[in-house]
């Protein structure tokens, strides 16, 4: 038998990098690559059109605000899959639905410090299982998820924030 692999998809894209110096220090520099093409499966196609900022060198502060400076800039909307999970759900015909967690089951005798993590990353989670399905199908289910995991995150945040020695925001709400 022959045992040759064969692509299930392909992705055919050109990418543009641009290397910017973050003001006011210039002390963090970010990469911003331009992607933009198609991947493909069979007959069937979709179109890649992204930006990815990736740190070279510097604080992560400096990534984040670019980040949401070029966002605000071109409204841009954050998509959280690469191009192979959106390569193999093309070629599965998945289409992404809204998600709702299980219980989160912490266990007894558990550290305070791990229950936190464990709950953070559950709220996390939650909103980042749901945004997919929002961002491709629109489903009205799957945003109604992200404000849950949102609100989960940021009541952990709260219930915690002594412990966790974070100074009051106005920005977690």
């Amino acid at each position: 038998a022959d045992l040759d692999l064969v692509p299930i998809f392909t992705t055919q894209f050109k990418r543009r990098r641009q290397i910017y110096d973050c003001p006011p220090s210039n002390n963090s520099q970010i990469e911003l690559s331009f992607d933009l093409g198609q991947i493909q499966c069979g007959n069937k196609a979709i179109s890649i059109c992204e930006i990815e900022l990736e740190l070279v060198k510097g604080e992560v502060f400096d990534w984040f605000a670019c980040g949401l400076g070029v966002a605000e800039e071109f409204s841009l909307s954050l998509y959280l899959d690469g191009k192979s999970d959106r390569g193999y759900r093309l070629h599965t015909d998945d289409i992404p639905h809204h998600w709702k967690p299980n219980k989160l089951g912490l266990r007894r005798n558990i550290r305070l410090e791990t229950a936190i993590v464990q709950s953070l990353r559950d709220g996390y989670t939650h909103f980042l299982e749901n945004h997919t399905a929002f961002m491709e199908t629109g489903d009205a289910e799957a945003i109604h998820q992200m404000r849950i995991g949102l609100r989960r995150f940021r009541s952990v945040i709260f219930a915690y924030k002594k412990v966790m020695n974070l100074k009051p925001s106005s920005k977690i709400r």
